[in-house]
């Protein structure tokens, strides 16, 4: 009796996990939230001509279309008080401006390129290869944006904790 029961058991427990998943998936019983706060770009983007001198592994990058306005001003100190809130963690996360064309006196680096996929009333994080992996809205109105920086906080810490060369 004892040697029936093994091999139906063994068969068993390699068979039931697949069995559990198939049932899962035909069901739709897969959670609807992530863990990420982020927008997650569907789309594979990659900035042209992608240039990280400092080696940055993560890089929040602000897109103007034209010369940097106020509120291109306002999301790069934002942008800017999220690095300086990761602490020790900030050297490996950079700030980038992105603009067609753009001639100012701003501290931060700038890359010039013709990037069409990108919206300028948002913040992307970006790898260090140059692709565009998650979006964040920034509105006009600071209360809003407060729980925005909060998530972008989190997912960079996650971000770099799960880094391997960080």
């Amino acid at each position: 009796m004892k040697s029936k029961k093994i091999p139906i058991l063994f068969i068993a427990c390699f068979i039931s996990p697949f069995l559990i998943a198939a049932i899962v998936l035909r069901l739709g019983w897969l959670p609807d939230h992530t863990v990420n706060k982020g927008q997650l770009v569907n789309k594979e983007t990659h900035i042209q001509n992608w240039q990280n001198p400092n080696g940055y592994l993560w890089t929040m990058v602000v897109v103007s279309q034209s010369g940097c306005d106020d509120f291109c001003k306002n999301q790069l100190e934002s942008v800017k008080n999220v690095q300086l809130a990761l602490g020790k963690k900030s050297e490996h996360v950079g700030v980038m401006l992105l603009s067609r064309n753009i001639k100012t006196d701003l501290a931060i680096p700038i890359q010039v390129v013709n990037q069409d996929d990108l919206i300028s009333d948002e913040i992307y994080l970006v790898d260090h290869m140059g692709l565009v992996v998650l979006s964040y809205p920034f509105s006009a109105q600071e209360n809003l944006n407060k729980p925005v920086f909060k998530g972008m906080l989190s997912d960079i810490k996650k971000l770099l904790n799960y880094a391997r060369s960080s």
